[in-house]
Parts: structure tokens; C-alpha cells; sequence
């Protein structure tokens, strides 16, 4: 009865990925997971001192939410699959992927820096491509999953002074809608997200008065309560901007 009991405990652990999870958006995700499931939580993220942070705070206050952190720059593919490669040695299920690593460059498509496009596509768009391509299969040999790629609205509307981050969410767009297309079949849910101006530390000394700014954590509640929706429903996209529109 009692392995009967442990099985059953670990069919009902959530094993939850998230990219860029020690600030922001990610972080706000990780920690709304953790205070209302339980199960394991692989986090990607350049700084180790991040990630120290992260696991010391769930240590002790999601005693229930097992840390898997991976100290990796997902803007180079070798850094992308040593992530996937940890997972894949770890984990023999996978529910839920929030691709949600990006970066932002402003510039106009004269005043950016020459790399601008290459660093932004590299992040932006190749990291969410490459690990969902190296976790995808164990999703589909389980038959469930839910993918979240973090988009913006950058990735419907032009930003002219944001010209390589506009492209690459465009880009990112296009990757979300195939694989919504061709996964709506095998039980596996793809969900974009379009946050408009979102609070990070980025934001620090802004003048700005907080509500021309969204909350991170309206953000995460919006991803919780579409991975929430029953085994036949998809929310396909969710757009999320404050209530008196875009910062120009």
C-alpha cells in the first residue's frame, strides 16, 4: 500500500521548465507554480548567484517544489542543449515548458548595432526552436504537455525603434502557430503569450506611474489559469497590455 501510495505521488508531480526564470516574468511563473503545486522545477539562467537566490527562497518557502537549476547562456546552442540534456538525464516526464528567455535591444534598423538582429533571433527565437525540439519527443511519447512561449506584443505590432526585438517576436509567433498547428492532434497544448510593457529591473528609477506598466505576476496568473483549462480546451494566445495601452 505504501509504494502503492509513492506512485501514485510521483504520477501526480508536476515537472515544470522554465527559461529566464530567476527575474521577471519567469520568476513570477516559477513562484506561482510552486506556491499552489507541487512536483520539480528545472530553471535555466546566466547567473549563478541568480540562481543560488532562487533555490535558497524555495527551500524555504516551497519546501514541496524540488529545484533543478542550470547555470547556462541559451543564447548559444550549446548552452540550449546542455539544459535539455540535464532535464532529459533527470526527468522522465515533462508537464509544462514556458519558454520564456528573451532579451531587448532598442534601436532603430540604422542606429542598432550591427549584431543586433543576430543576438536577438539567437535568444528570441533559436533557444525556444532548439530546446522544444529536444524535449518535445518525451511530450509526445507521454501524450500530454502544455508549451507556453512568451512572446510580446511586439510580436503583433511594429516597434520601428525596436527593430531587431520586433522582427525576432514576429519570428517567434510564426514558430508558436506551427507548432499549435501541428501539435492540436497529438494532446499537447501550445499557448503564446503578448505581454505589453512588462516590470523588471529594467524598469528601476522609472519615473513612470505604475499602472502604464503591467505587474509580472498578472502575467504569471494569466499562464496558471490557461494551464488550468480542462484536458479539451486550448486558450491559443493571450494578450495582456495595461488598461491605458502601449508605452509609445
Amino acid at each position: 500500500m505504501l509504494i502503492f501510495d509513492k506512485l501514485n505521488l510521483l504520477l501526480f508531480l508536476m515537472n515544470i521548465v522554465i527559461t529566464g526564470g530567476t527575474k521577471g516574468i519567469g520568476r513570477a511563473i516559477a513562484d506561482l507554480f510552486a506556491s499552489r503545486e507541487q512536483g520539480r522545477l528545472a530553471i535555466a539562467a546566466r547567473t549563478e548567484a541568480d540562481l543560488q537566490r532562487l533555490s535558497a527562497s524555495f527551500a524555504e518557502h516551497y519546501p514541496q517544489m524540488e529545484v533543478l537549476a542550470c547555470c547556462t547562456d541559451l543564447a548559444s546552442i550549446a548552452g540550449v542543449d546542455r539544459f535539455a540534456q540535464l532535464i532529459l538525464q533527470k526527468w522522465d516526464h515533462i508537464d509544462l515548458l514556458v519558454n520564456n528567455a528573451g532579451a531587448f535591444i532598442k534601436g532603430d534598423i540604422l542606429e542598432e548595432p550591427d549584431d543586433a538582429l543576430a543576438q536577438m533571433l539567437a535568444l528570441n527565437l533559436v533557444a525556444p526552436y532548439r530546446l522544444t525540439r529536444a524535449l518535445l519527443p518525451l511530450m509526445l511519447e507521454q501524450s500530454y504537455g502544455h508549451i507556453f512561449n512568451i512572446a510580446s506584443i511586439a510580436g503583433r505590432k511594429i516597434f520601428a525603434d525596436s527593430a531587431a526585438y520586433t522582427i525576432s517576436k514576429h519570428a517567434l509567433m510564426g514558430f508558436s502557430g506551427v507548432l499549435r498547428e501541428w501539435l492540436k492532434t497529438r494532446q499537447i497544448k501550445v499557448t503564446t503569450v503578448m505581454p505589453g510593457h512588462t516590470w523588471s529591473q529594467s524598469w528601476e528609477g522609472s519615473t513612470l506611474p505604475p499602472q502604464r506598466i503591467l505587474a509580472a505576476e498578472e502575467v504569471a496568473l494569466a499562464v496558471y489559469n490557461a494551464w488550468k483549462t480542462a484536458p479539451g480546451t486550448v486558450i491559443e494566445e493571450i494578450t495582456l497590455r495595461p488598461q491605458l495601452g502601449d508605452l509609445s
